[in-house]
């Protein structure tokens, strides 16, 4: 759990690792080209927390994504993209700082990507 202070009175903010890893989550369905794994398959919305493992350090937080990519894309800059936005988006909505985003690319795909639209319920 992160915990942010406020030193001028006794008020704290705890933000456990799992909203971390939800905000990463969703912030990674959002960009082109790529998608989080999981063990039975791609991210979605639903399981937006378990394709992202957040350590908690000293200096910061340590994001980890296991990703697929779609043939044809430059997977650098895909892989670079997802990790700006996710920083922004975690750095932004918490207040932690990010010290590491890792992103290891295991599958690339030659098919569409499956592409979630934020207004998707939870009783598919």
């Amino acid at each position: 759990m992160n915990e942010l202070a406020n030193t001028k009175a006794m008020d704290t903010v705890k933000i456990a690792d799992e909203v971390v890893a939800t905000i990463a989550g969703i912030t990674a369905l959002e960009v082109e080209n790529i998608r989080l794994n999981l063990s039975g398959g791609l991210l979605s919305k639903k399981t937006s927390a378990k394709g992202v493992k957040v350590e908690s350090k000293e200096d910061g937080l340590y994001l980890y994504m296991s990703a697929t990519v779609k043939y044809g894309c430059q997977i650098h800059i895909v892989a670079q993209t997802l990790q700006q936005r996710v920083r922004k988006a975690v750095e932004d909505m918490t207040g932690l700082n990010v010290s590491s985003i890792n992103v290891n690319v295991t599958t690339i795909v030659n098919d569409d990507l499956p592409v979630e639209s934020p207004a998707v319920s939870d009783e598919e």
